[in-house]
């Protein structure tokens, strides 16, 4: 004789699990001895699971872009869809001064079938203005959607640095002149006077008199 208990057919994803039935002691019936007085039967998930999605950004550490530039930002999910998932971006930078509003808010990231990672790109303005502040931030933020769960927090953001170039000084360096043997010491000139330090980069080129370092 069969007894049958029901198992919910659910749209959620967990662990495999199992049922165990054990008979209970009564007057008129023995109770066989262990492990013969139960039996367990597995159950198993039949539910796809949901992705779980983070965001980073491709900019290095420790470097920002200019205005002009394209900031690439990626998806990446735990697992990867079986079909097609839109996943809900929002793209925002405290007073668009980098990014034209028509870029920010709410757009669509496709993370297609069968792939964990999907790359987008954020395009800045180049243009004419000198900004002040001359450095900004623009932040993607995943949203709540339908066939995925968000990161917690910080991983379910990223950001990208931006630099003002309308504002950038140019930089000269100016001809020196040492009877040989002594160092030559050259000097650069900046264009206009700036609120933070510039570091110039520069590379000695071949002379009839440069020693070797």
């Amino acid at each position: 004789m069969g007894h049958a208990v029901a198992t919910v057919d659910d749209q959620v994803d967990e662990p495999d699990g199992s049922v165990t039935a054990r008979v209970l002691s009564r007057s008129h019936y023995r109770v066989a001895p262990a492990p013969a007085n139960q039996a367990t039967v597995a159950v198993t998930d039949d539910d796809v699971p949901v992705p779980v999605v983070r965001l980073t950004s491709e900019q290095p550490e420790r470097e920002t872009a200019f205005e002009g530039a394209d900031l690439e930002f990626t998806l990446r999910a735990d697992v990867a869809p079986e079909t097609d998932l839109g996943v809900t971006v929002r793209v925002a930078q405290p007073g668009n001064a980098f990014v034209d509003a028509g870029r920010t808010g709410d757009r669509t990231v496709t993370l297609r079938a069968n792939r964990r990672t999907q790359s987008f790109t954020v395009r800045t303005t180049d243009d004419n203005v000198e900004e002040d502040p001359s450095f900004g931030t623009v932040t993607a933020t995943v949203r709540s959607g339908t066939g995925y769960t968000v990161a917690q927090s910080p991983r379910n953001a990223a950001s990208a640095g931006v630099h003002d170039n309308g504002g950038l000084p140019i930089v000269d360096i100016l001809d020196a002149e040492a009877p040989e043997g002594e160092d030559l010491t050259f000097y650069v000139e900046l264009s206009k006077p700036v609120a933070h330090e510039v570091k110039a980069c520069f590379r000695p080129e071949t002379g009839q008199y440069q020693g070797r370092n």
